[in-house]
């Protein structure tokens, strides 16, 4: 399965706000703090360590030519301009600080807030659905796209 993911930096370019849409027509929020570059990435399966989110089974989003791995890779060398990331992951989450880099997905956004304060809410729903979607946790072959606005 192929995801698509839309962004736009909102409200500041440290914080990407952006919609995800699934094969069944499903349209996710998505919040992502730390965007990585646009591109294809793969999705592998992942167990996030650490934190909150400790024992999540989920996918990590690899792309080597953006530096992107799902670990730290010891061989990589930056051709310029993609200091390696590692760890990347897609999970559940509502605010720009519970995530570094991740893309984490919702089913309601804050865009329209007063004042604008970028978060996404339903979340563990959301991250359920997307599981559903995809096979569940230690599914392969997907890949996101993510794409800046046109």
């Amino acid at each position: 399965m192929n995801l698509i993911n839309t962004r736009d930096t909102y409200p500041s370019p440290n914080v990407a706000q952006g919609l995800l849409v699934l094969e069944d027509g499903t349209i996710l929020e998505t919040l992502q703090r730390d965007p990585n570059p646009a591109g294809t990435y793969q999705l592998v399966p992942h167990t996030m360590k650490g934190g909150a989110l400790d024992g999540l089974e989920t996918w990590a989003m690899v792309n080597p030519d953006l530096g992107c791995f799902a670990y730290p890779n010891p061989d990589y060398v930056d051709p310029g301009g993609y200091p390696m990331r590692f760890g990347l992951c897609i999970h559940y989450g509502n605010w720009p600080q519970d995530s570094e880099g991740c893309i984490m997905v919702g089913a309601e956004n804050s865009r329209n807030t007063v004042p604008p304060s970028p978060s996404i809410g339903a979340s563990h729903g959301a991250f359920e659905h997307l599981d559903r979607e995809l096979g569940g946790a230690g599914t392969t072959g997907h890949t996101i796209t993510i794409a800046e606005p046109a």
